[in-house]
């Protein structure tokens, strides 16, 4: 898909702008605090709905506005060539919190039923926390991504989150009453809380396994393939490591059990220890096994390092843009579309051999990048678009 146009009113320091795109490279320059930032997460926000720098709908109004305005037009991978179709989708946020949002002009009551119709990869200097932040980060990065893509993903997490807070109510009244309590209510929590996790580990599960083939690929392009990333996914259910046996139905079951045993451990501690809230992602790196003999699997035990203690800055940045590269890649296979990528102060860090790798990569994708330095923006082919004081202008079409 490729966007043809943003129109942002009263929206951060954004007051009234409409931003045109070209399909391929699309570069912003300017001025930190400018507004290139913002247009990334106006796109971003027809994505998923949330905010990679605030918690709070209200911050993107501007500064005297009681609402801001966000309507983005957009072509379809699946469209006819010869016949052009633009696909409109609106949000609209309001000062008392609330929000509205449209597609095609019909307003969508729900959250999880406007994600998934548009596609977006970004990438900012924050997401260096996927790599060495907490495993919330990570969590969060696997969610986003299975969101857009699993229609009923997001409503699996949001019931899982559901019955976790009412168990853990319910825990932590047997905790505060010596253990005493609706002991069938518990466990009906329990039951439903374990067939929920199943739907959701499995899908993390088949998440890594796939990230994990893609971003090594991605990794050792953009190192030059001198290195390879490993991704490991760690739950609370051990993943038998066969595809044929990796049921939810499985999955739950056995969390189930681990819920049983430790029922008394949970109810003294008031919380639930177990579950798809404590998983986590973690990354390794190492030589590519090609420069060792005895195989991948003997290779791998004894040269990776764990990407977050010891890699590098340039190493980890490579990494996380793998990864998004990944999550991209893994987007146009299960859905048939090419996502958006937003790219924030992607090329600062990398050096020249990397960043050459890196730019390769999306010849037929459409990307918005930014940059501070205009000299910087003039070396790379494509639309450039100034911009000043929330003002987006753009100086040729590349």
């Amino acid at each position: 898909m490729n966007i043809e146009s943003l129109t942002l009113e009263h929206y951060r320091n954004v007051q009234n702008q409409t931003v045109r795109f070209s399909k391929g490279l699309n570069i912003l320059y300017g001025e930190n605090g400018a507004g290139k930032t913002n247009l990334l997460e106006a796109v971003s926000l027809f994505a998923v709905c949330k905010s990679h720098r605030t918690a709070k709908d209200t911050d993107f109004i501007a500064y005297g506005s009681d609402s801001a305005h966000l309507s983005m037009q957009y072509a379809s991978d699946f469209d006819r060539t010869d016949m052009k179709i633009s696909h409109d989708a609106d949000i609209r946020y309001f000062a008392d919190g609330k929000k509205s949002l449209f597609y095609e002009g019909v307003r969508i009551g729900k959250v999880s039923e406007f994600i998934g119709r548009f596609r977006a990869v970004l990438f900012t200097p924050d997401h260096l926390s996927l790599i060495k932040g907490a495993p919330e980060e990570r969590r969060r990065f696997c969610d986003m991504a299975l969101s857009q893509i699993k229609p009923g993903y997001i409503r699996c997490l949001n019931d899982y989150y559901a019955y976790l807070s009412r168990r853990n109510a319910l825990l932590k009244e047997f905790r505060e009453n010596g253990g005493v309590g609706d002991r069938v209510l518990l466990m009906t929590y329990t039951e439903a809380l374990s067939k929920i996790a199943g739907k959701i580990m499995r899908q993390r599960i088949l998440f890594s396994r796939y990230i994990q083939e893609l971003a090594s690929d991605f990794y050792r392009t953009i190192s030059g393939d001198s290195e390879k990333l490993y991704v490991r996914y760690y739950g609370n259910i051990k993943d038998s490591g066969e595809k044929d046996d990796l049921s939810d139905v499985r999955l739950g079951s056995e969390l189930f059990d681990l819920y049983e045993r430790n029922i008394e451990t949970e109810i003294r501690r008031g919380m639930t220890r177990y579950g798809p809230h404590r998983d986590d992602f973690l990354f390794f790196m190492g030589k590519t096994p090609s420069e060792k003999a005895g195989g991948e699997e003997n290779y791998r035990a004894e040269s990776e390092f764990a990407a977050r203690t010891f890699a590098s800055q340039g190493q980890q940045r490579s990494a996380v843009l793998a990864l998004k590269l990944s999550e991209g890649d893994m987007m146009k296979s299960l859905s048939g579309e090419q996502p958006v990528y937003l790219f924030d102060d992607v090329l600062s860090e990398l050096d020249p051999n990397r960043r050459e790798r890196f730019l390769s990569i999306f010849h037929d994708k459409q990307v918005l990048l930014t940059c501070c330095d205009e000299s910087a923006a003039n070396a790379l082919a494509g639309r450039k678009i100034a911009v000043r004081g929330g003002n987006y202008t753009a100086v040729d079409m590349g």
